[in-house]
C-alpha cells in the first residue's frame, strides 16, 4: 500500500491524520517537512516557533513512521528555502537510516 500526504490532497501537514488505513504502509509519501532548524542565509527557527504548527519536523516524523509502522518514506515538496543541498538531504537520509527516510527530487522514479 502506498500512502501518499502532500499539498495536492492536503492543506495543512498539522494534524497528521492517524488512522488504520495506514498503519503498514510501504511507503508514505510526505510533504512539508522541515529537516531541521536552520534555514536559508542564517535564519533559524527557534523552537516554540509558530511556524512549528506548518510543518512536520524530523522527531515528529520519526513518530509517524513508527506509530504506522511504515516500512519506507519519501520526503517531497522539500522548500528552496529551506538552504538544503542535494548532499545535505544524503546525509540527513543517512542519519535516520533506520528509519528508511528518502527525500525526492524532480524526475525521481519509485519502484514499487
Amino acid at each position: 500500500m502506498i500512502l501518499g500526504l502532500s499539498k495536492i490532497n492536503m492543506v495543512r501537514a498539522k494534524p497528521f491524520p492517524m488512522n488504520d488505513v495506514a498503519e503498514n504502509a510501504d511507503i508514505l509519501i510526505i510533504g512539508d517537512i522541515l529537516p531541521d532548524r536552520t534555514m536559508k542565509n542564517g535564519y533559524y527557527f527557534p523552537e516554540g516557533s509558530p511556524f512549528e504548527q506548518e510543518v512536520i519536523l524530523m522527531d515528529e516524523l520519526v513518530k509517524i513512521i513508527e506509530s504506522l509502522n511504515v516500512k519506507r518514506t519519501i520526503g517531497v515538496h522539500i522548500e528552496e528555502e529551506w538552504g538544503k543541498s542535494f548532499d545535505d538531504y544524503k546525509r540527513i537520509e543517512k542519519q535516520y537510516k533506520e528509519f528508511n527516510i528518502e527525500f525526492g527530487f524532480d524526475g525521481m522514479r519509485i519502484e514499487l
